[in-house]
Parts: C-alpha cells; structure tokens; sequence
C-alpha cells in the first residue's frame, strides 16, 4: 500500500511537471512566432520577414528586450487570431518595469542631429521628442547605452550610412 502511495505522488508528480513544461513552452516568447505572425497579421511585409528574425534574434541575445516583455509577448503570441494578439499586445508596456534612463541618449542623438543638420529642431525641442522614457519602456539599459555609444561615433559626412551601421553594430 505504502509503494503504491508513493508511485501515485511520484506519477502525479510528473504529470503535474509535464503540464507546467509544455503550458510554459506555449507562452514562451520565439522570435521567429513574433515575426510570422507580424507577416501574417500584415505588420511585415514578405521581404522584411528574415530580417525581423535576425534583428530579434540578436536583440534577445544582447539582452536588450526586459524579461517582462519577453514573458509578456510570450503569451500574446499564443493567441491565433490577429485581432486577439493585437488587443493583448497593447498591454504589454504596463508589465514592462520602469524605463531606463534615456538622458544621455537623447542628448548624444539630437546633438549629433544638430551637428550634422539632420533636423531644424532646437536641443530642447529635439530632447522633447526623442527623450521620452515610455517610449523605450520595455527595452534595457544595455540598449539604450550601446546605442548612445554607437550614436556618438557617427560622422556627418557619413551620418545616414553610420546610423544604420549602428543597428548593424548593436547585433554584435
């Protein structure tokens, strides 16, 4: 009776692990969902498709995206229909912790912008828009300080072709 007791907690006990693994593994964030289901929902189009994976890939590798999105995105793209995934993306933000701090960041950009006349905006003016916290709410740190790195080696006389470098250089 006492074997038999124990083989049933024992049993139960995988059973019980199994559904925590595969519940998690259904919620669990995948680039490649994310971007399928960006073409599929008519976010993306076909040709942006690979490079969604790629630059999602590499943002999860360098830890740019907080976990709380990861979790949180995770569970959106379990649903099937686009109009469900949408409604419970618009959400996510609030799971998100408090943004990192932008400052420096949005300071580095909009001097660079200033220096090499890619805007007419003022510093403040500039720092106004682009410095806005909540707007890189679910992104770390480490992301927003590669970039501020990456921002301030950019040389006007090459400024759009070093911009988009930096989003090559944030992969490595």
């Amino acid at each position: 009776m006492r074997i038999s007791i124990l083989l049933m907690v024992f049993w139960f006990f995988i059973l019980a692990s199994g559904c925590s693994d595969s519940d998690k593994k259904k919620t669990e964030f995948d680039c490649t969902r994310l971007c399928d289901k960006s073409l599929e929902c008519q976010e993306i189009k076909e040709s942006q498709l690979e490079n969604c994976k790629d630059y999602c890939k590499k943002y999860q590798e360098n830890s740019y995206f907080e976990n709380a999105y990861l979790d949180a995105m995770g569970v959106c793209l379990a649903e099937d229909k686009c109009e469900d995934i949408k409604s419970c993306t618009k959400t996510i933000a609030e799971k998100c912790p408090a943004p990192p701090d932008v400052s420096k960041y949005a300071k580095t950009l909009c001097n660079k912008m200033i220096e090499c006349k890619a805007t007419t905006k003022t510093e403040d003016e500039c720092i106004a828009t682009l410095g806005v916290p909540d707007n890189y709410k679910c992104l770390t740190q480490k992301f927003i300080d590669d970039t501020e790195k990456c921002i301030s080696q950019i040389k006007c006389e090459t400024y759009l072709t070093d911009f988009l470098n930096c989003q090559q250089e944030l992969w490595k």
